[in-house]
C-alpha cells in the first residue's frame, strides 16, 4: 500500500487509470454529485464535459440512496468498501450506514473453463488429477473469486476457492482512483478532511490485499484452529497445503446451514439448540479477543455454519483480527468503569484507545453519561453491549477521534456476535458471560511466570551489561585522571538566538565603519586636502559618496528585517 501514494501522483499520466477515472467521474455526474467531482478536478475541461452531458442525473432520490446506487454501478471495488462503510460508525451518519447495509455484489460467475485454467496453472495438474469429482456450477461467485465443491481423490470432501484473473490490476487501478479522490477531497472539504479519507482508503486497501492472497487466509485459518482448540461447540475448517496457493484455496467443506439461514427461517430453529450455539459462539469470542488476541474480523451470521450437532464452525477468515495485551487491558479498564457508571475514568480510557490533535473531554464525558444512564439501569439480560459500542463508535466521528483499525474490528465482532446470540437466545446475559474473561485477563497481570519468564528472555542481555560495567568504570576514570575526559553538550534552541546576535554584531560593525568614515572624511575635507572637485577636496567628497552608499544599503536591509 506504500507505493499507492507514489502511484498516485501520475495519475493524470496513465491512460488505464485516467480511462477508468473519467468513468467514475460520469456515474458520478449521473448520480448527482457534478459538484464534487468538477471540485476534485476543476481545471479538466473533459471532466467537466462528461459531467454536463449527464441529462438525467438520478436526484430524486435521498442523497444515502444516491451514494449506494453510485458505489453499486462502479463494480465490485466500490461495493466491497460501501459493504466495510456500512458498519463503521465512527466514520458515517446512521442513514447512510443503514443504505449501504442493502449493497450485495452482482458478479456474474466465471465460466468453467477459465475457472480450470487458474487451477491448472496454480497447481500445475488438470482439475481431473487433482479431483474425484468437481461441480461445475459455483456455490457462491464475489469479486475476487468463487468457490466450487469437490471431493479429493482421498474421499474427502472439500470447497475449492479460485480467484479471478486479472482480478489484481483492476482492484490497484481502483484503489489508486479511490486513493487520489480521497486525498482531493480531504482539501476541498475540512468536514471530510477530519475522517482522514486517505486513511480509510489506504487501510481499505491494505486489507484487500490480504484477501487477495489466499495464503493470508490458509494462515488466518491455521492460526484460528490454534486459538479455538479448546472452545466448546466450535470447529474450523481444515486447510489442505498441498492444493493451495496465491490464487486456489483448497480447504474442508463444513455441511450444515449458514446461522443467517437459521436467523431467517422460523420452521428451521425448532431443529437446534440455538441457546447452546449462541453461549458457545459469544464463549468463543470473548476468548478469541480478550485471552488470545487473534479473532474472526467479520463473524456476520454468513460466515457462521451450524452443523447437525450444534457445532458452529467460523469460515472465511479472509480478515482477521490481532489486538495487544496493552490494548486489551485498557479495553478491559474501561468495561469496568461503563459497569461501575464511573463515567470520568470512562471517558480518559477510551481516549487512550483513539488518536486525536484537539478534542471536548469535558463534551465527550458530559454526552457519553447522558447516554449511559439511560441504558446500564436495567436488568442485566436488558443492557446491550453492542449498543453500547454503537454509542461510542458515534461519539468517536462526532469528536473527530480517530480509533485504530484493530480496535474498530474488535468492536465490530462484539457488536456482531451479541446481535445474533440475542437472535438465538434473547435472554442472554451478553455482558455477565464476558465478566469471567475480563477477571481472567486482570488475572494475568498478577501471573509470576510471565515477568519470570521476561526476566529469562533478557538475562543474556543484563548478564552482558553488567560484565561491560567495571570495564566501562575503568575507562571513565582512567581518561578523568588524565584530563582527557571529554563532555559533549548539546542545545537546542538556541540558533534563532545565535543568528539574531550575527546580525547585530554585523550591523554594529558596520555602523561603526560607516561613522568611522565620515569622521575621516569630514578631517580632510578640514583640512583643505588638494586635489579638488567642485572646491571640495576629492578625497572627502569620495568619502562622502561611498559612506552615503553605505547609509543606504543599511537602511534597505533594515526596511526588509522589519517586513519580515
Amino acid at each position: 500500500m506504500s507505493s499507492l501514494i507514489s502511484k498516485i501522483i501520475h495519475l493524470d499520466k496513465t491512460h488505464r487509470n485516467y480511462k477508468r477515472f473519467i468513468e467514475v467521474a460520469r456515474l458520478m455526474g449521473r448520480y448527482g454529485f457534478q459538484s464534487l467531482i468538477t471540485s476534485l478536478e476543476p481545471k479538466s475541461k473533459l471532466v467537466a464535459w462528461y459531467c454536463r452531458r449527464q441529462k438525467n442525473p438520478i436526484s430524486r432520490e435521498p442523497l444515502p440512496v444516491r451514494f449506494r446506487l453510485l458505489l453499486q454501478e462502479l463494480g465490485p471495488t466500490y461495493v466491497k468498501l460501501g459493504q466495510i462503510l456500512s458498519t463503521r460508525h465512527d466514520l458515517l451518519p446512521k442513514v447512510y450506514l443503514d443504505s449501504l447495509a442493502q449493497l450485495q455484489e452482482q458478479v456474474e460467475p466465471m465460466p468453467i473453463e477459465m475457472v480450470r485454467s487458474v487451477i491448472q496453472n496454480e497447481l500445475g495438474k488438470p482439475v481431473e488429477e487433482l479431483f474425484a469429482t468437481f461441480e461445475k456450477v459455483p456455490i457462491g461467485a464475489a469479486s475476487i473469486g468463487q468457490a466450487h465443491k469437490a471431493i479429493l481423490h482421498t474421499g474427502e470432501d472439500v470447497i475449492v476457492k479460485v480467484q479471478r484473473p486479472g482480478i489484481t490490476r483492476r482492484i490497484d487501478s481502483d484503489l489508486e482512483i479511490m486513493l487520489y479522490i480521497a486525498i482531493r477531497m480531504s482539501r476541498f472539504n475540512e468536514e471530510i478532511a477530519l475522517l482522514h479519507p486517505e486513511d480509510v482508503v489506504i487501510e481499505f486497501g491494505r486489507a484487500l490485499k490480504q484477501e487477495l492472497d489466499y495464503q493470508n487466509e490458509a494462515a488466518n485459518l491455521r492460526h484460528f484452529a490454534q486459538v479455538i482448540k479448546n472452545d466448546k461447540g466450535v470447529t474450523v475448517p481444515k486447510v489442505f497445503d498441498d492444493y493451495s496457493t496465491t490464487k486456489v484455496l483448497v480447504m474442508e467443506q463444513v455441511k450444515g446451514r449458514s446461522a443467517g439461514k437459521l436467523i431467517k427461517d422460523e420452521s428451521i430453529r425448532a431443529d437446534y439448540d440455538l441457546q447452546t450455539i449462541a453461549t458457545n459462539a459469544a464463549n468463543s469470542v470473548f476468548n478469541q479477543i480478550l485471552i488470545e488476541g487473534f479473532f474472526h474480523a467479520d463473524p456476520h451470521p454468513g460466515n457462521l455454519m451450524v452443523k447437525d450437532d450444534n457445532t458452529l464452525a467460523f469460515i472465511d477468515l479472509g480478515m482477521a483480527g490481532h489486538i495487544s495485551m496493552e490494548e486489551r487491558n485498557v479495553f478491559v479498564r474501561a468495561i469496568q468503569y461503563l459497569l461501575k457508571h464511573e463515567y470520568k475514568k470512562l471517558t480518559e480510557t477510551l481516549l487512550k484507545l483513539c488518536k486525536w490533535e484537539t478534542v471536548d473531554a469535558d463534551g465527550l464525558e458530559r454526552d457519553l453519561t447522558a447516554f449511559l444512564s439511560a441504558n446500564l439501569y436495567r436488568e442485566p439480560k436488558n443492557i446491550s453491549l453492542g449498543k453500547v459500542l454503537e454509542e461510542i463508535l458515534s461519539l468517536v466521528r462526532v469528536y473527530h477521534l480517530k480509533l485504530s483499525p484493530n480496535l474498530y474490528l474488535m468492536f465490530k465482532a462484539l457488536i456482531t456476535i451479541e446481535s445474533l446470540g440475542k437472535s438465538f437466545y434473547p435472554d442472554m446475559d451478553f455482558i455477565g458471560m464476558m465478566r469471567p474473561y475480563v477477571r481472567k485477563l486482570k488475572m494475568r497481570a498478577y501471573y509470576p511466570r510471565q515477568y519470570i519468564e521476561q526476566v529469562v528472555d533478557e538475562l543474556p542481555d543484563m548478564l552482558k551489561a553488567a560484565t561491560d560495567i567495571p570495564r566501562l568504570v575503568r575507562e571513565i576514570l582512567g581518561k578523568a585522571s588524565e584530563g582527557k575526559a571529554v563532555i559533549q553538550m548539546e542545545h537546542k534552541g538556541l540558533d534563532p538566538l545565535l543568528q539574531n546576535l550575527k546580525v547585530v554584531s554585523e550591523r554594529i560593525a558596520f555602523s561603526i565603519v560607516l561613522a568611522a568614515m565620515l569622521v575621516a572624511s569630514s578631517l580632510i575635507v578640514l583640512a583643505d586636502v588638494p586635489p579638488h572637485v567642485f572646491d571640495i577636496p576629492l578625497l572627502g567628497f569620495c568619502g562622502y559618496v561611498f559612506s552615503g552608499f553605505l547609509g543606504f544599503l543599511m537602511l534597505i536591509d533594515y526596511l526588509r528585517d522589519r517586513k519580515l
